[in-house]
């Protein structure tokens, strides 16, 4: 629900925060609420120069999975550049 996503240049979610009750979003009342109206304006800075998707700063991905991983999460749709010849 962030209005932006930041990832660092080992590819973290930067912006990744812990809640504070612990509890899950509920999907039900977060569509009631409309707070997913604009999930596709969202705007993703990435730092990790080394990903395929990363377009001079921007990701350039239309879905971004994120995982955790302890008290991170790790961006999943990292892809490492493949160097030409």
């Amino acid at each position: 629900m962030k209005n932006s996503i930041e990832v660092s240049g080992k590819a973290y979610c930067d912006s990744f925060d812990t809640k504070h009750d612990g509890s899950p979003i509920d999907m039900e009342f977060g569509m009631e609420e409309d707070f997913f109206a604009n999930h596709n304006d969202k705007e993703v800075v990435c730092h990790c120069t080394s990903c395929i998707s990363n377009s001079q700063g921007i990701c350039s991905r239309d879905h971004l999975q994120v995982g955790t991983l302890n008290v991170t999460a790790k961006c999943e749709s990292y892809q490492k550049k493949i160097k030409s010849k």
